[in-house]
Formats: C-alpha cells, structure tokens, sequence
C-alpha cells in the first residue's frame, strides 16, 4: 500500500487534504486497511491475489525452489516473466493502470466518513464533500492514461470550485483547501505534452503494455510523476507539471535492457 498509494505522489492531494484533517500518512493507510472490507470488490480480489502470489513464491527449502523449477514447464513460465517477477511493482501497476479510480473513490469514501464523524454542522458537512470530490476529480484526471499504452492521449478538462493548483504550490501541509475557494470556477486542462508522448509509444513499443511489462517500465523510471499528464489553465495556456519540484522527464533510471 506505501508503494502503490504514496510513493511516487499519484494520490498525494488526497493525502495532503487527509493531513489537514489530522491524518498522518501512516494513519490513513491503517484507515483504508483496516475497512478494506469496504473497498470495492477488484481492490479486495487484488489483495487476495498479492497474498497468493507472495505465498506462491516461497519455498521451505532450497531443494524444493529448485527441483520446482527443473521442470521445463516452470522454467518457461520463469523465462516469459509470468512468475518470479517482482509483485511489489507488478501489483503498483495493476492498482495505477487497472485499479486508480477504485483507490481514489474508496479513499473519498473514508475521507469523508472520517471527516464528518467529527462535526455535525450540516454547512460544514456540504462543504467536506464538495473539497473531497473536487480532490478527488483531481486525481482521476492527472491520472488517466497512465501507463496504459490503450487510453487516447486526449485532453482532460474539467472546473473546478477550489483552486487546487495553487493548493498544491503552496506546499503548506496545515493549509486548508477551503481558502483556496474561488468566487468563479477554474478551468484546468490535463494533457500529455509532446515529449510524454514519444516516450510513451517508445516505452510501450520496447517492453509492452501487458501487467509484467508494465511492472518493468515502473521498475525503470526515475520518477512516477513524470508520468501524469501536465497541467494549464485555460487562462494563462501554459502547459507546466502538476508539481514545482518536478525536475525533466527523466523517464529511464538503468540502461534499456530487457
């Protein structure tokens, strides 16, 4: 859950706004795991199938490990990748390609039944779901497509009630997104820019766009966030990343080998 949910920032404005609620990081992966009953089905069956595939890999002894795979037939499956790959990452990218939307309306769930446990005022009930949400279509929009050598490369717009962009640069974990909101609407336009582009059809054409492959391509970027789509608003029109600090593509960290 550290892998997938945190490292690399793809949900990371949800857990900013969960830290301006009194959430630590820690404290809300216990949340989420803790009610994972409450998670949509595929995330339940995906972590059924993470516990099967780790016990799958594990061996009382060295004998057994390699008496299993003198077998022509398991050997192969270890040659194509299709066991014996690493499932911390093989599981990151079946939860960011497969599964991104499922974590983010699971942790708007728990957001808000957290959030508004704590107070009964209806205002302040409305206004919780209206940050939530926004945050929360935040997430889905620098997201879509990534990793996914199927999804078109088409701009996503949407308005927003919250500057959220300006939330995000402030880099004030106490801040609050709620004086952030704005008497007109935003408009932020989320796309690939050129260079994301070539790299994404040169990084899916070298390894692939199944699950293993793309448990490669994970394994060999240098940051996650290179891989969101950027962000302009349809005032200034200019394209920029979602985070200051995020410095070149920097796609490749080891040499391009399979």
């Amino acid at each position: 859950m550290v892998e997938s949910l945190i490292n690399g920032r793809p949900f990371d404005e949800i857990f900013q706004f969960a830290k301006t609620l009194g959430l630590t990081k820690a404290y809300f992966l216990k949340i989420l795991r803790d009610n994972i009953n409450k998670a949509p089905d595929n995330i339940k069956i995906l972590f059924d199938e993470f516990i099967k595939d780790t016990k799958a890999e594990l061996w009382d002894s060295e004998e057994e490990l390699l008496n299993h795979y003198s077998s022509d037939n398991n050997f192969e499956l270890l040659m194509q990748g299709k066991v014996g790959g690493n499932l911390i990452y093989k599981y990151k990218s079946k939860s960011l390609v497969l599964l991104k939307n499922e974590w983010i309306e699971y942790m708007q769930y728990q957001l808000k039944e957290f959030s508004l446990a704590k107070n009964n005022d209806l205002y302040f009930k409305d206004d919780m779901k209206s940050q939530i949400e926004e945050l929360c279509s935040f997430c889905k929009c620098k997201l879509n497509g990534i990793l996914d050598g199927q999804v078109n490369s088409i701009s996503q717009v949407n308005n927003f009630k919250y500057d959220i962009l300006s939330w995000i640069d402030r880099d004030d974990e106490n801040l609050k997104l709620v004086n952030f909101r704005l008497k007109k609407p935003i408009t932020y336009s989320f796309e690939f820019s050129k260079d994301q582009k070539t790299n994404r059809t040169d990084l899916f054409k070298r390894y692939g766009t199944d699950i293993n492959s793309l448990s490669k391509i994970v394994t060999r970027i240098s940051n996650l966030e290179s891989q969101f789509r950027k962000i302009r608003t349809i005032e200034d029109n200019f394209l920029r990343d979602i985070y200051k600090d995020l410095q070149g593509e920097n796609f490749v960290r080891y040499a391009l080998v399979n």
